[in-house]
C-alpha cells in the first residue's frame, strides 16, 4: 500500500507579493483565500485518508506572517529580501522533521511540488545537497551519508 501525504499551503507576507505583482488580479485578502484552500485540503485528506502535513500551522507557530529573523517565510529581516512566499532553510528543516514523523526510512519518497519543494533561491536549489525539504529529509534518514 502506498502512503500519500498532502501539504497545506503556507501563509504569505502579502505586502511583498503585492509589491512584486502590483497587477495581481485578486484584490482580496490572499491569506484568507489560502485559509479557504487549506480547509479544502484538510477535507480532502480526511475523506481520502491521506496523511496531512500542516505547513500552514507550522509556519504560523514559527513567526506567522510577521517580518522577523526567526520567521519561516523569507523576509527582509531573515534573508535581506522581500520574498514573502518561500521558506527559509530553517523552515525547510522543520518541515522535513514533520514529514519524517509520518514515513519510514528506507522507503522511496517522491516529493512533488513547485518552487517550495525545489528550494527556490536557496543554495543547492533542486538538489539533495541543497537547502530544500527533500534534501533535509534525505539527511534525516541518511545521517551517516549526510
Amino acid at each position: 500500500m502506498k502512503k500519500i501525504a498532502i501539504l497545506t499551503v503556507p501563509p504569505i507576507i502579502e505586502s511583498y507579493l503585492r509589491g512584486r505583482f502590483p497587477n495581481h488580479p485578486d484584490k482580496g485578502d490572499l491569506n484568507q483565500k489560502i485559509i479557504k484552500y487549506n480547509n479544502v485540503i484538510r477535507e480532502l485528506a480526511k475523506e481520502e485518508e491521506l496523511t496531512l502535513i500542516d505547513v500552514h500551522a507550522l509556519v504560523m507557530r514559527n513567526g506567522g506572517t510577521v517580518e522577523s529573523e526567526v520567521h519561516f517565510i523569507r523576509n527582509v529581516k531573515n534573508n535581506g529580501g522581500k520574498d514573502g512566499v518561500h521558506l527559509t532553510a530553517d523552515g525547510y528543516r522543520a518541515l522535513s522533521a514533520e514529514i519524517a514523523k509520518h514515513f519510514v526510512p528506507g522507503k522511496k519518497v517522491v516529493c512533488y511540488g513547485d518552487s517550495l519543494t525545489y528550494g527556490a533561491n536557496l543554495p543547492g536549489a533542486g538538489t539533495v545537497t541543497g537547502e530544500n525539504y527533500p534534501s533535509f529529509l534525505w539527511r534525516i534518514w541518511n545521517p551517516e551519508l549526510a
